[in-house]
């Protein structure tokens, strides 16, 4: 690199200002010369890394705003989301109501069926020859008149 072959010759000059014990206006030069070489090559290398760190922080900064953009998206969309949500939660609310009021009277009519079911098996008697309305209104007495002729009727 630059860099050693600049150390090289500091160092060469400083031997020979050693060896001569009196610094010559040539060495002196000689000298501000490598140390400038050696700042325009710190320079050259440290623009090359700020150029090369500029372009990652411009990649960065595309990557942050593709980002933001993203999220911007998916935000509006749970914003659209959670209206529908929200009234689907009521609509929801509603017909557990309305099924829990529906359970409730499937449970009523069931035992009135059961109840109507149970009284139309209990003591049913089916009378055939006698015609519509003979009773009079009084069907238990009409009953008793009819099982057992000749004797005292008493209403039941």
């Amino acid at each position: 690199m630059a860099s050693k072959k600049s150390l090289k010759a500091v160092a060469a000059m400083k031997e020979d200002a050693n060896s001569s014990d009196s610094i010559s206006q040539d060495n002196v030069n000689a000298i501000l010369a490598a140390i400038g070489s050696q700042g325009d090559e710190l320079k050259k290398l440290i623009e090359d890394k700020m150029t090369a760190l500029s372009g990652r922080l411009d990649a960065l900064d595309a990557t942050v705003v593709n980002l933001q953009s993203e999220q911007a998206g998916v935000k509006q969309k749970i914003v659209e989301i959670e209206g529908p949500l929200n009234s689907t939660d009521l609509q929801l609310g509603e017909v557990e109501k309305v099924c829990e009021d529906l359970r409730a009277e499937n449970k009523s009519l069931w035992a009135k069926l059961n109840d109507l079911e149970g009284c139309s098996r209990r003591l049913n008697l089916k009378f055939v020859g006698i015609m519509e309305g003979e009773e009079r209104g009084r069907p238990s007495v009409f009953i008793l008149d009819l099982s057992a002729p000749g004797t005292v009727t008493q209403a039941i």
